[in-house]
């Protein structure tokens, strides 16, 4: 029988970050890594149709609250859609 794990709290906020962005742009595809020259930072790469402004407004009050409020940094990188390899 497994045993389910549980979905740890840098996941949820991720997932959170991901559904934010779909609402706006359901063509986004995501990639997660830790973050380029940046250690302890994990990096949502968002690729989108969508002005790079238009992404990081979408997210950076949740950004924000993540950070203070659950001490998890995550950031958001959008890329245009045709950089998405998958």
């Amino acid at each position: 029988m497994a045993i389910a794990r549980p979905i740890s709290k840098k996941r949820t906020r991720i997932e959170e970050m991901k559904k934010i962005i779909l609402e706006v742009r359901p063509e986004a595809r995501f990639k997660v890594t830790p973050a380029p020259d940046v250690r302890g930072i994990t990096a949502i790469w968002t690729y989108t149709n969508a002005e790079f402004d238009d992404i990081s407004r979408l997210v950076v009050d949740t950004e924000f609250r993540v950070m203070i409020e659950d001490g998890i940094h995550i950031i958001v990188i959008p890329m245009p859609l045709e950089a998405w390899e998958d």
